[in-house]
């Protein structure tokens, strides 16, 4: 019987997994031909884009009501294919529970499968930062990183331990492989190829991978889009168009390295007390007990900062073409919008209303579009226009025609009109009881 390995690689999160997918569904065909398998890659992988690898299946399945053994098993064989080799990628591999793991791993037994688990693991407070960073990008936070971690039930939390516990539970520790990210974060996918073995089978343009990689923010384009997302507040689509705004933003300048948010000693304290335990967890179990995995390090993201200085100069003329483009865009949907609206006033009145009339409580000149149009509060609360007029407009005096609200200012107007028309001036007293017009000689 044949006789495989199968690397699962789970992540962990923000360490360069979708790098690594993006490169092996580009070769996945090259890989075939030298007895490896990467199977259910994308089609056509961009590695300019974030995916789920080939792993998001197996993930799908573990986690699924119906989930069988069979099932479990057969594609276990798919990824697998013909060859000796295979590789099954995703970071949501990473949020398995114990149970999901022996479920994987009793599979692979069955199979006369050996598995490997590859898991890359990144320094706290660097994750953090990166995390923070997706969420402006994608989810309009609109805090600074100090009043994110300040929050206790903020989103996305480094969980590379409970990770790495999950796994161990099941594997022996022989078959998992750590790497710190924060070491290889320059060559992430030539530390993958190097581990698994691949050597000169993947051979990799180092140039173009750079060129490519999802780059961090610079400090510049996380003010911009802190920025919009204030002003977004209430706003239909914000988190949409905070995206649109920082993949413009990155992908007109992928040459640019990114800049971390700052990070203030108070912060580091308070991430420092609620992860120290799990770093040193991870650094005795995995690392031979040496400080490879930390919370925050003082030397950490200062490089390249000269380059971004003289560099990063067109971020403002992006971002202001992008907001003009996003006005004239908001303009036409609001016109859009507007007309349907009105349309179905229009539809609703004739529908409900017009079989009723003649009605003593709507006159017979009553506009149902200029009444919304004129009284804007009406038309922007979605109120019937009909029944607010009974209810409330007609003892308001409000205007319910263009006709009748031309003629009420045209009434308006004259009755100015008569009031500003000079009058003759009263002789004003001057002191001493004299009049103050000049006496003629």
């Amino acid at each position: 019987m044949k006789h495989t390995t199968l690397y699962i690689h789970a992540g962990g999160p923000k360490t360069g997994t979708s790098s690594v997918q993006s490169f092996l569904g580009s070769i996945a065909s090259h890989l075939k031909n030298h007895d490896w398998s990467y199977e259910h890659s994308p089609d056509k992988p961009d590695l300019s884009l974030n995916t789920c690898g080939n792993g998001l299946l197996l993930y799908e399945l573990l986690t699924a009501d119906d989930f069988t053994t069979e099932r479990l098993d057969n594609l276990i064989l798919r990824y697998c294919g013909e060859c000796h080799n295979a590789i099954c990628s995703s970071e949501y591999l990473s949020g398995l529970t114990p149970t999901h793991w022996k479920e994987l791993d009793e599979s692979s037994r069955r199979l006369n499968i050996t598995v490997n688990v590859i898991y890359y693991v990144r320094d706290v407070i660097p994750f953090l930062l990166s995390a923070y960073d997706q969420h402006v990008k994608n989810h309009y936070e609109r805090r600074s990183f100090d009043d994110w971690v300040e929050n206790a039930d903020f989103p996305q939390t480094w969980q590379h331990a409970t990770a790495l516990r999950d796994i161990q539970a099941v594997f022996p520790k022989s078959s998992i492989h750590v790497i710190h990210y924060n070491e290889r974060s320059r060559d992430i996918i030539e530390s993958f190829v190097s581990l698994v073995g691949l050597g000169d089978i993947a051979a990799i343009d180092r140039a173009a991978i750079r060129s490519r990689l999802n780059r961090s923010l610079t400090a510049k384009e996380r003010k911009i889009l802190l920025a919009v997302n204030r002003a977004s507040i209430g706003l239909v689509g914000k988190a949409a168009r905070s995206k649109e705004l920082a993949d413009l933003l990155i992908h007109s300048q992928p040459h640019l390295e990114g800049e971390s948010a700052s990070c203030t000693l108070a912060s580091i304290t308070t991430l420092t007390a609620r992860f120290a335990k799990d770093v040193d967890w991870i650094n005795d179990t995995f690392f031979c007990g040496n400080d490879i995995v930390s919370v925050f390090r003082n030397c950490e993201n200062q490089s390249s900062r000269e380059t971004i200085a003289t560099t990063d100069c067109s971020t403002e003329s992006v971002a202001f073409e992008w907001a003009v483009d996003e006005l004239t865009s908001i303009h036409t949907r609001a016109q859009h919008d507007l007309l349907n609206h009105l349309n179905a006033i229009a539809e609703d009145y004739a529908r409900n209303w017009r079989p009723i009339l003649p009605n003593p409580d709507i006159p017979s000149d009553f506009d149902v579009i200029a009444y919304v149009l004129l009284n804007r509060d009406v038309l922007l609360a979605g109120l019937d226009p009909v029944m607010h007029f009974i209810a409330h407009g007609m003892s308001e005096g409000r205007s319910y025609s263009f006709r009748e609200k031309q003629a009420s200012t045209d009434l308006e107007n004259n009755a100015g009109a008569i009031s500003r028309e000079p009058q003759e001036r009263e002789p004003r007293e001057a002191p001493g009881g004299r009049d103050d017009r000049s006496d003629a000689l």
